[in-house]
């Protein structure tokens, strides 16, 4: 009889770079958000609804009989078409939508096939990623059985981003190490403006050096530009492909999902010329044959309609106020950020937090550093989903970027709202109390619903912790300044911190004995303890590494 062990040792094996099978950051980072019902600012999708136009151009097409089989593989006539007119205005030349464009099932697929249509295995199989760098951009490469070299972009510490918020235009990259990583393998050099997950739009003057790189070692550029629609602050989007020399060796890769907001569809898109674009149709053409005929022709419908409307000005004004209110929240409790430029994302600087020694954090977390650890942290503690910026590096790379978790602004307003609701109505509790009333009236003066922007649920105890987080974290702020860690008087920095805690509930002391029927009043002074006794035994020049820190012992 032929034992169990004996029948899995002829059972076929994956191929050796599939069978080592990882738990991915997006599956762990989503199910921590998720469990702990955190809001999720991590992922780039959007949270509301796409415009009207849009939706309805996607029925239309899915009721559509002629819209029901095989597209060409190049693409719908009808996308293909409103894709030229597009890019023949972002670009400054006429593009002909029969040869020098082609669609495909999302931005990713638009950039693996652009990169297996050029990758020679046997020679030059080497491509160059700027970190941080889109995660997938490393995976088409390893795929497709080429390489990947890594040169990063950098901040200026001089500048001190863990206390101040960095212009994204700040990122750097040095053009001698560029050009130092490329051997006479490197074939490819990927680059993203707007950037994911900076925020950065590359300048003309960095665009230039770039291809001034790429022009003297014949290289082939991909141009993710994704975010072409979104930039901010007297920025403008230019695409490297506008450089004289650089057409001929350029290709633009676009997505669907990222313009109109239906992630969702997988339509993407690549522009060039005519020998690099259909070198990619070749990869394409295996990859998936053709992309789906009704959203294809539902994309072209909804690009024709923003062409003639004002729905590129329309965007960016939503996506700059969507910006304001989530830079607004951290400003309130004091967190730096690197302001973006472009793009839908935000790297905010956690580099003053301190984890509790006691934290429990799942294995997974800890063996990805300190980054990671931080992200499940403000999940599942502080109740916002993040992304850890450093999974955009490389491994030997990633401590540049330690101390920060990318967020993404495109979401609703109620997402950002609640807050700037409940800061208002913290004036109005000497009035009206720690109460529903207080919110309702903040609701009433910003003009804005008390339900829809789900602050009521939880009524005046909602309240309480709003102002129990806010204050902690302006003693926690009170207590990095340079005024009190200088202090090596326990005394006086007990003092300091008392006279600061006083401040903060002078405010309310009408309505403090209804704050301690309503919320235990030990929960209130033990982590400001805790705090004091960790603050007092330290070395105040000393890192401040895990010291306990009030704004996460609620």
């Amino acid at each position: 009889m032929t034992s169990s062990s004996e029948k899995k040792q002829g059972l076929p094996m994956p191929a050796a770079i599939y069978s080592k099978q990882e738990v991915d950051m997006w599956t762990m980072m989503n199910s921590a958000i998720a469990k702990s019902g955190a809001v999720n600012l991590g992922q780039g999708f959007m949270n509301f609804a796409p415009e009207k136009f849009v939706m309805e151009a996607g029925a239309k097409c899915i009721l559509d009989e002629k819209c029901q089989q095989y597209a060409p593989v190049r693409g719908c006539k009808r996308m293909l078409d409103a894709l030229a007119v597009r890019y023949s205005k972002l670009l400054g030349r006429e593009i002909n939508p029969n040869t020098e464009i082609m669609t495909a099932s999302g931005g990713n697929e638009a950039i693996f096939d652009a990169i297996a249509g050029f990758i020679e295995k046997e020679y030059r199989n080497e491509v160059i990623l700027i970190d941080p760098a889109f995660d997938q951009y490393h995976a088409n490469i390893f795929m497709i059985g080429g390489t990947s070299k890594r040169v990063s972009m950098k901040l200026n510490p001089d500048l001190d981003p863990e206390n101040n918020s960095i212009p994204a235009s700040e990122f750097k990259l040095d053009l001698d190490e560029l050009e130092a990583a490329i051997t006479e393998r490197t074939r490819l050099l990927i680059i993203t403006t707007p950037h994911n997950p900076t925020g950065k739009v590359l300048t003309q003057e960095e665009l230039e050096g770039i291809a001034a790189i790429a022009i003297k070692h014949d290289l082939l550029v991909i141009s993710d530009e994704v975010y072409f629609s979104l930039y901010y602050d007297g920025t403008e989007h230019r695409s490297i492909s506008t450089i004289p020399g650089m057409w001929e060796r350029t290709v633009v890769a676009g997505a669907l999902g990222k313009l109109f907001g239906v992630t969702g569809w997988r339509i993407g898109w690549l522009v060039g010329p005519e020998h690099l674009i259909s070198a990619a149709i070749h990869s394409h053409v295996q990859v998936v044959f053709t992309s789906p005929t009704p959203l294809m022709e539902a994309a072209g419908l909804a690009l024709e309609y923003a062409e003639t409307s004002t729905f590129y000005e329309d965007q960016r004004k939503k996506y700059v106020s969507c910006r304001k209110k989530l830079m607004d929240i951290l400003d309130s409790v004091g967190l730096p950020y690197i302001i973006p430029q472009g793009s839908y994302f935000l790297l905010l600087n956690v580099g003053k937090v301190k984890i509790p020694d006691d934290f429990e954090i799942p294995q997974f977390f800890r063996d990805n550093g300190r980054c990671f650890m931080l992200a499940y942290f403000f999940a599942t503690e502080i109740g916002i989903g993040s992304i850890p910026s450093t999974y955009f590096y490389a491994k030997e790379n990633r401590h540049l970027s330690e101390n920060y978790l990318r967020l993404a602004f495109c979401k609703t307003d109620e997402t950002f709202e609640a807050a700037r609701i409940l800061d208002l109505a913290l004036t109005k509790v000497p009035t009206t109390g720690w109460t529903q009333t207080s919110v309702a009236l903040a609701c009433e003066e910003l003009g804005l619903s008390l339900m829809s922007h789900k602050v009521s649920e939880n009524g005046g105890m909602g309240l309480i912790k709003h102002f129990f987080d806010k204050s902690l974290a302006s003693l926690d702020s009170a207590a990095s300044t340079p005024e009190f860690l200088e202090n090596h008087d326990i005394k006086e920095r007990v003092k300091y911190l008392s006279t600061f805690r006083i401040k903060q509930t002078t405010p309310y002391v009408n309505k403090w004995q209804e704050y301690v029927r309503k919320k235990l009043f030990w929960s209130d002074c033990l982590p400001i303890c805790i705090f004091l006794f960790h603050l007092g035994r330290r070395n105040p020049h000393a890192p401040r590494k895990y010291a306990c820190s009030p704004i996460f012992a609620i």
